[in-house]
């Protein structure tokens, strides 16, 4: 969608809540028609992969040497891996005889997995081999390795259907999901799994595939109305969530029986969660007056449920314990809520809104030690709230920006940052990196500078009237202080409980614990180990001190 042109310089803005991550660089897909960056993910050495599409001409490279690509009158798809300090390892294009499109994608220590949907002819081998599959609107499950070698490729041929969103567990297995209309066979082998949808209108599917790209099973919801999934996430357990918005009646019961949810007046939201079986565990439904879409889902490794939904006027969701809890902002008529529920249970451990003149909340992520981070735009003075009382102010006038804002395993209020940026741009996407960085991704108009003062971040596009896609790393400063000099020190168990052992220290060095806020909350002297059982669940920074050397080394507190 295109939207009317603005040109206004951006400020970076970050509120004394905390120690935010500071800005580290920001890349640039630049090109004649439409690029988009549809999804973002980073592996455990900090690399960081992205995938989505474009059209017409498109420079992946422009800060440096070029990296040009040209489709034919349709889109094409593209996979890149990043290094941490932002050069391109590897960039993948892939294109047919018409449109291909890339939505979602995961990656482990091993591999990396898209979904997507085409239609005419593809090879989907980057390489120089041949995997060649053809067909109308029909959905992918592409698989390379690390190096971005092609492994295999699974498409579901029948009818429209179109794969959004796809994860991995610990194991390999791929969990993938979408929206399908008409009749589908969804094994892509030799077998017959077939589902059709209620009505005319889109139901979703959820699927599973071995790590060898073997069926396993799949499920389906749907009803009377129509419904769309927005977001859907999978840890390492194999624990799912996924989130959308329906309007009429749906049944969310994934096997025979029924579960059946009305919306209320327009679009409702729901959220859903997954066994490891596909079966459904629980489902929540925010029901109101306006128009309410489910946005953003990611489940952190303790199984709990982030969520994110953007919402117009008054709210109810069910909090897990019958009674249908009322949410309302405090002065907006376009609010965003966000909230946890206990993923075994699903009881609500919490829910925030944030209140402003606008606001959209997008994609969600959590880190190890179940911070939430989230990112989208907003206008005005802003505030976050619970219960209707204000607990923390985020922007203080009537610019609109695009965030990105960070809340601890509780809901409270770790750190915002903020791009003043105009109404024309926008913030998608978001996920968690290496050492407390942040990585977010969207798209720009005109010019849109992301950090004044910065070299490299003032970027303008291709001819100043279409968008151009960015990707924007946010760097905690606490995690990039004399990384060198840490290196032989070793610090375990990490994750801990209650001790935290130091290998290859002086007993005598002096030692602080830091919380992510920057705050203090030990000093002392190291004796080979550290008792942190008191710390509240989160992430730490231990900094060391040997005259005038110091370094720093990130631990988690469970």
């Amino acid at each position: 969608m295109k939207y009317i042109l603005l040109s206004i310089a951006a400020i970076i803005s970050t509120f004394s809540i905390g120690q935010a991550p500071v800005f580290d660089w920001v890349r640039q897909i630049k090109g004649s028609e439409y690029e988009k960056i549809e999804d973002i993910v980073v592996d455990d050495d900090g690399y960081v992969y992205t995938t989505g599409y474009f059209k017409g001409t498109a420079d992946f490279n422009p800060a440096a040497t070029p990296d040009v690509y040209t489709t034919s009158q349709f889109h094409d798809m593209f996979i890149q891996k990043i290094a941490p300090t932002g050069e391109i390892v590897w960039l993948k294009r892939i294109g047919g005889s018409s449109a291909l499109r890339a939505y979602s994608i995961d990656v482990n220590d091993q591999a990396v997995v898209v979904t997507g949907d085409y239609s005419g002819t593809v090879d989907f081998d980057p390489g120089t081999g041949v995997a060649e599959e053809g067909g109308f609107s029909n959905s992918f499950v592409l698989k390379l390795d690390t190096d971005g070698n092609f492994q295999w490729v699974k498409v579901i041929e029948d009818g429209s259907c179109r794969g959004t969103n796809i994860g991995m567990d610990d194991n390999g297995n791929v969990y993938y999901g979408g929206t399908f209309v008409g009749a589908i066979d969804f094994d892509p082998g030799t077998g017959v799994s077939n589902l059709t949808t209620v009505g005319n209108s889109n139901d979703v599917f959820f699927s599973k595939l071995t790590a060898s790209g073997d069926f396993v099973w799949v499920k389906s919801i749907g009803g009377t109305g129509g419904i769309n999934m927005y977001s859907f996430d999978v840890n390492g357990a194999g624990d799912c969530a996924a989130i959308g918005g329906f309007t009429n009646t749906i049944d969310f019961d994934l096997d025979a029986t029924t579960n059946h949810l009305i919306s209320q007046f327009n679009v409702d939201g729901w959220l859903l969660c997954l066994d490891l079986d596909g079966n459904e565990n629980w489902v929540r439904q925010f029901k109101g007056q306006g128009s309410i879409y489910g946005k953003g889902v990611t489940v952190d490794e303790s199984g709990n449920v982030d969520f994110s939904v953007s919402y117009s006027n008054a709210m109810t969701v069910e909090d897990g314990n019958g009674t249908q809890q009322y949410i309302v902002g405090v002065t907006s008529s376009l609010w965003a809520c966000l909230g946890q529920f206990n993923g075994s249970t699903g009881v609500l451990n919490w829910v925030k809104t944030i209140d402003g003149s606008m606001v959209f909340a997008e994609e969600v992520d959590s880190d190890i030690s179940g911070s939430m981070v989230f990112t989208g735009m907003m206008q005005g003075s802003t505030q976050l709230a619970e219960d209707a009382i204000i607990t923390d102010v985020l922007e203080t006038d009537s610019s609109f920006v695009m965030y990105t804002t960070c809340l601890d395993v509780n809901g409270n209020l770790l750190w915002h940052k903020s791009v003043e940026s105009g109404i024309s741009n926008q913030s998608h996407h978001v996920a968690f990196g290496d050492d407390n960085a942040v990585y977010t991704s969207g798209i720009f108009y005109d010019t849109l500078d992301f950090h004044p003062g910065t070299s490299g971040a003032n970027l303008t596009t291709y001819d100043n009237t279409d968008s151009d896609a960015f990707l924007m790393k946010l760097k905690h400063p606490l995690a990039s202080v004399n990384t060198q000099e840490s290196k032989s020190i070793l610090i375990y168990p990490n994750p801990t409980n209650d001790l935290l052992f130091v290998k290859g220290l002086d007993k005598s060095e002096k030692v602080r614990v830091l919380n992510s806020l920057g705050q203090t909350v030990f000093t002392g002297k190291m004796n080979n180990s550290i008792d942190v059982s008191s710390l509240k669940t989160g992430v730490y920074f231990l900094k060391l001190f040997d005259g005038d050397k110091q370094r720093v080394l990130r631990f988690i507190k469970k």
